[in-house]
């Protein structure tokens, strides 16, 4: 994992013209304030793995919270995802402050063709890999869901799927997506939703040095579902 120092600052798409075509799928640039945590540097199932080829759904990224739970880790906020991709900066894609780079991280999110890590050009000013491969799944935080959620309000409730406890952030590998496809972008499915290839997925932890025993207990985990061959199934 990689730590992250506490940030206290602003984070999100500030651009009116961003805010105006993603309007309702892109997070507005806010003053944070987070605490130092810890994030995987690779998305799940890690380093050298290949990417999981099955969808990733609601009910598969509750299965995912629920496992991770047990190995002293948490599913990433939005916030937390947001901060170690866009960095203390507030770069809006993990590589450069403004603009997306051809060939910079891996092109096939559907059907990437190197494992997890291959591209080191793909990182993060945090030292975190492989954003904007595929989009993430994590816990829609306080600040990050703010006016995400006030968008969203009406006289009879909210419409984001599922109420808004999971949201999908994130760009990918594609840049024709319909939400933001950049550090700030945001989507969300609900329970009964069809699951997508192009989503992923990583763990957060609060800081602390694991013990040897709970580092052994993951990577067990973590060889487990890869031997398994059944990608996020295997979970549930």
């Amino acid at each position: 994992m990689v730590e992250i120092a506490a940030m206290s600052g602003a984070l999100g798409e500030g651009d009116p013209v961003q805010l105006d075509l993603y309007a309702g799928q892109v997070i507005l640039e806010r003053a944070f304030e987070l605490p130092a945590f810890c994030i995987d540097r690779f998305p799940f199932p890690g380093e050298g793995h290949e990417w999981t080829a099955d969808p990733l759904d609601w009910t598969a990224v509750e299965a995912f919270e629920a496992h991770v739970g047990g190995h002293g880790r948490r599913l990433c906020s939005v916030a937390e995802l947001m901060a170690a991709a866009s960095g203390p900066e507030n770069w809006r894609y993990p590589y450069d402050r403004l603009a997306y780079r051809e060939g910079r991280c891996e092109s096939a999110d559907l059907t990437p063709t190197d494992p997890i890590g291959s591209r080191e050009e793909c990182e993060s000013t945090t030292g975190v890999r492989d954003f904007m491969v595929r989009s993430a799944w994590g816990v829609l935080d306080e600040q990050a869901g703010e006016d995400i959620r006030a968008y969203y309000m009406t006289d009879t409730g909210s419409l984001i799927p599922g109420g808004g406890h999971y949201a999908v952030w994130g760009g990918s590998a594609s840049q024709n997506t319909f939400y933001a496809p950049n550090n700030y972008g945001l989507h969300f499915y609900g329970p009964g939703d069809p699951g997508y290839v192009n989503e992923s997925v990583r763990s957060c932890a609060d800081l602390g040095r694991p013990s040897a025993e709970a580092e052994a207990d993951w990577a067990a985990f973590v060889d487990a579902f890869v031997a398994s061959g059944q990608g996020f199934a295997s979970l549930l």
